[in-house]
């Protein structure tokens, strides 16, 4: 199966806050639970914020940073994350 890797757009705020939540579970709900928004509002807001742990342009231009991985339910079991491993 073959993808591509590339930046982050501000218009996938939404689907990257869902992504985010997917791959941290209970854990975003102890940090950002108990807000008058939900985690996926609180989440897509950090991503579209410059330069925090959640944010979308977080590296320089020619690197990545990989601090989650999570595939939407429907897209599981296909593969879509078995060519990543620890530090590849």
């Amino acid at each position: 199966m073959a993808f591509a890797i590339r930046p982050a757009d501000p218009y996938v705020a939404k689907l990257a806050a869902r992504l985010m939540y997917l791959s941290m579970g209970e854990l975003a709900d102890y940090l950002f639970g108990g807000v008058h928004l939900s985690v996926d509002e609180i989440l897509a807001g950090l991503f579209l914020l410059e330069c925090n742990r959640f944010s979308r342009n977080i590296s320089d231009r020619d690197e990545y940073y990989l601090a989650n991985m999570a595939v939407f339910p429907d897209f599981q079991g296909l593969g879509i994350c078995s060519g990543f491993s620890p530090g590849t």
